[in-house]
């Protein structure tokens, strides 16, 4: 029994819930064994190349077998081609790797990291929970109210790579195709919205981009960067965890903040709101009423917003599911999944139009603005899986 359906006997979750989730978990996605075998095919081979280029091109040893690596190189002998006190493993990030100065190791390593990130999360394990040619995840509910999945995790499959398993996802019949209805900027929406910060909301409406307009204030050298530090500060992060996001000082950060309280003072009074509430209450309550532990008050921002968003992301799955089996049981367009502010239908290819109005009007309609800034959508078409965008 999963752990939704356990909540769902203890009374815990509304019944339209329930019933979008048993819909997805008893829809499933399906897999392309075919595919997947070519793709995992490439992965091993590729890896075996790598690993042999390194020890013939390098003589760096490792501690396993080619297809299978998951070991470390021997930390002096990695020394003396990097120039580090460190030795490498295959743990580090790509980000990491990035910053290796010699251009070829650094293009092997990261091309190794995708090898074995494929291996270690798509082969055995993976394969296990596919039952006559269809995944079958399992939903669980997260501390903010947010669906996850397990038994596979489908929230994080990569969107980009050379190894794209996405492209062994298909929709469940001949003709049929994918629909990927997701939020565009929700929390940043929400944020604006709620704490009806004038400067934020006219940046959005603008169609301005916060991240560049960020960006551009502190003098970041990259928008990524100013994207992080946004992101990391709604999320209750601290001024040193801020400066290393910016490779910048404390004092910096500090005076950045600064500025951005003078030139958004309703999203900084609105974050302070909640900060003071949940350290008198602890907790929060977020923008579809419902009340949340907050044992860090530091974190009130960051809970109202993520909350507010999964609790309109259940409405919305509760309503599709619905609209869905009355008004399209006969042409069988199938909700199969959600993903953070996303929902995934397989659906015949010539219901796209109406199913298209169907959803976006319920995931608009499904959040009522506090000041004028409702929600957007962005629709995206996969002709033949997961990967394959219409038009590519």
């Amino acid at each position: 029994m999963s752990y939704i359906a356990t909540k769902i006997l203890a009374g815990e979750l509304d019944v339209g819930l329930q019933s979008a989730i048993n819909t997805m978990e008893s829809n499933g996605l399906h897999f392309c064994y075919t595919t997947y075998k070519e793709i995992r095919n490439r992965v091993e081979e590729d890896m075996e190349k790598l690993l042999l280029d390194f020890y013939y091109e390098y003589g760096l040893d490792y501690k396993s077998s080619p297809k299978l690596f998951s070991g470390i190189f021997k930390a002096s002998d990695f020394n003396k081609l990097v120039g580090s006190d460190d030795g490498i493993k295959i743990s580090y990030t790509k980000k990491q790797f990035e910053e290796l100065k010699d251009e070829r190791i650094r293009d092997m390593m990261i091309a190794l990291k995708e090898c074995d990130y494929f291996i270690s999360h798509y082969t055995d394990t993976f394969l296990k929970h596919i039952k006559d040619g269809v995944l079958y995840p399992r939903f669980y509910e997260q501390k903010s109210l947010r669906l996850g999945t397990s038994n596979p995790n489908l929230s994080n499959l990569p969107a980009t790579g050379k190894y794209d398993i996405r492209k062994c996802i298909i929709p469940h019949r001949p003709g049929y195709v994918f629909m990927n209805i997701d939020y565009v900027a929700q929390e940043l929406r929400l944020q604006a919205d709620m704490s009806g910060d004038e400067s934020l909301i006219k940046i959005i409406n603008d169609g301005l981009d916060i991240h560049s307009f960020v960006q551009e204030l502190g003098n970041i050298p990259t928008r990524r960067m100013a994207k992080n530090f946004n992101f990391a500060s709604s999320y209750g992060a601290g001024l040193e965890k801020l400066s290393r996001i910016l490779n910048t000082s404390v004092e910096q950060v500090r005076s950045l903040k600064k500025q951005l309280d003078i030139k958004m003072p309703g999203a900084s009074k609105f974050r302070k709101k909640l900060q003071s509430f949940a350290k008198r209450h602890g907790c929060i309550v977020n923008g579809k009423g419902a009340v949340i532990p907050c044992a860090r008050y530091h974190d009130a921002l960051n809970y109202t917003i993520q909350s507010t968003a999964a609790s309109i992301m259940r409405e919305v799955l509760s309503r599709i599911n619905e609209e869905l089996q009355y008004c399209f049981k006969l042409n069988d367009a199938k909700l199969v999944m959600q993903v953070y502010d996303s929902v995934i239908i397989s659906l015949p290819a010539n219901n796209v139009d109406e199913v298209k109005e169907l959803v976006s009007d319920i995931m608009i309609d499904s959040y009522k603005p506090h000041n004028g800034l409702p929600m957007e959508v962005d629709t995206t078409i996969y002709n033949t899986n997961l990967s394959e965008k219409d038009g590519d």
